[in-house]
């Protein structure tokens, strides 16, 4: 099944059994965000000149979303930094997300069921109906990292996001696997450049969203304790 960078990082995120991400929101998030940024580079929707994200110039995309942010950029009024647009977008994930969730539900990859929190606030249940086409995208990646394979521009994506947003459980549970998964992923993710602005935009993403995570985590942490 021919899936987007976005929609497999999404499935990736999805918990197999429950309603819900396997990792925190922060994680989803950024990291979601951060798929984008990499499939519009991926395509040369965008590159990097001087740390500064650039627009290219073409036919807009044909996904809402990647349109969208396509737009943002164009309107900015000024070149930006990654790290910038890593947490301009992850502030509109909610949005965002719901219209992949939807394109994944469309391809019979996920079950999407429509709730009412005190029968007013609508909201989302997510569960995965399609197990065989997320084992098989695991098991290509962490054969990927375990078995030194040559690695596809998507797989690397993909891996540089499970570093970045700490989905290593994702792929592996036993203590000992985990642990060489973790390991070698780091190397992979430092010594396999691919091609140009791909790259880059993947090292400035990995930075941006790393960054951006570790921030919010201690501004959450600060406010519990001071509540």
């Amino acid at each position: 099944m021919d899936l987007s960078i976005t929609e497999k990082f999404i499935l990736l995120a999805q918990h197999p059994a429950k309603a819900k991400f396997m990792v925190s929101d922060i994680h989803v998030n950024y990291g979601f965000s951060g798929s984008l940024l990499l499939e519009m580079s991926e395509k040369a929707k965008i590159s990097i000149d001087n740390d500064l994200v650039v627009l290219q110039r073409g036919e807009r995309s044909s996904n809402p979303v990647i349109s969208e942010i396509e737009s943002l950029i164009n309107d900015s009024g000024k070149s930006r930094k990654m790290k910038y647009w890593v947490s301009k977008i992850a502030g509109k994930s909610g949005k965002y997300k719901k219209i992949f969730l939807q394109s994944l539900a469309n391809k019979r990859l996920i079950r999407i069921e429509s709730k009412r929190f005190l029968g007013l606030i609508p909201y989302m249940n997510h569960y995965l109906l399609d197990s065989r086409t997320r084992n098989s995208l695991i098991q290509e990646l962490k054969n990927s990292v375990l078995q030194k394979k040559a690695l596809k521009n998507d797989i690397t994506i993909l891996l540089s996001l499970v570093e970045a947003c700490k989905m290593h459980k994702v792929l592996a549970t036993d203590k000992i696997e985990l642990k060489k998964l973790k390991k070698e992923l780091k190397e992979i993710v430092k010594n396999n450049p691919i091609a140009g602005t791909v790259d880059q935009t993947i090292q400035e993403v990995q930075v941006a969203v790393m960054a951006a995570i570790f921030a919010s985590t201690i501004a959450s942490t600060t406010a519990v304790t001071s509540s």
